[in-house]
């Protein structure tokens, strides 16, 4: 009799119908009581619509997290597919605090797996030592009150360097132009 969208509708007629005095008076005071007591403004000043507030959960990649095993162990398994599948994820992962586990892919014996170790190892230290360099270049144009170059080039050096994948003498040469940087550091935040 009533169609789904209209049910209150028809709630209403029915109260109406049978209580012809008090039905709309019922209503009436309900209506009154709702806008006295209860209605007030929307203050939207605090609704914002933008994306920058949503968080978007990506689901975990079961089939690859139940795959994963430490690079040294790996090594060890003599499956060439499962080793190489595990090195192409960690270089899809964060190669440059991956470093050091790479490096031991070198000695491997699967020349494929020692190749990609290779490329990435070779790529990875050659934009480090582009940057280091780079970065100097800029320490000694900036004044003596910015520490911005210094402060940002010493934990980047921390991070490759306590790796130990370069050779002694280059370990030592990037080494001590960290210590040069933090003297430089040190020097520029005496107070004058």
């Amino acid at each position: 009799m009533c169609k789904e969208g209209t049910t209150g509708l028809c709630a209403a007629f029915f109260v109406m119908l049978c209580c012809p005095v008090v039905g709309p008076l019922f209503f009436l005071c309900g209506y009154l009581l709702y806008r006295i007591a209860f209605h007030r403004e929307v203050d939207l000043a605090d609704v914002v619509f933008s994306k920058d507030r949503v968080r978007t959960n990506v689901r975990a990649d079961e089939e690859r997290e139940r795959d994963i095993v430490p690079v040294e162990e790996a090594l060890a398994v003599s499956d060439k597919n499962s080793l190489r599948m595990l090195m192409l994820n960690v270089i899809r992962g964060d190669v440059q605090s991956s470093l050091a586990a790479i490096s031991l892919a070198l000695n491997g014996y699967d020349s494929e797996t020692a190749h990609y170790a290779a490329s990435v190892l070779q790529d990875e230290l050659n934009d480090f030592r582009f940057h280091v360099r780079r970065s100097l270049q800029e320490m000694e144009a900036e004044s003596e009150e910015q520490t911005e170059f210094e402060e940002a080039l010493i934990p980047y050096m921390n991070r490759v360097l306590v790796q130990k994948v370069f050779t002694e003498m280059e370990q030592k040469k990037f080494a001590y132009m960290m210590s040069d940087v933090g003297d430089c550091l040190y020097r520029k935040m005496l107070p004058k």
